[in-house]
């Protein structure tokens, strides 16, 4: 599936392969670490934040949000 990753200024978009479980989470998707190294992504659990660059070289930074975590 062709995937945005934005954080409303830069963009990129990446064909990603998803298994689709029918379970509870809080979460909305797991990327794998194989994905995550092939995109470049650098996660910050403790900031709640990822950055990945952009086709252009932008760095793109995706942030969560703690109480909407919960």
């Amino acid at each position: 599936m062709r995937t945005t990753f934005t954080d409303g200024v830069a963009s990129r978009i990446e064909k990603i392969r998803y298994l689709v479980v029918n379970a509870p989470s809080v979460y909305n998707v797991l990327l794998g670490r194989p994905t995550l190294n092939r995109i470049g992504v650098v996660p910050s659990t403790s900031h709640m934040k990822v950055k990945l660059p952009s086709m252009e070289g932008v760095v793109i930074t995706i942030r969560s949000d703690q109480k909407e975590a919960r």
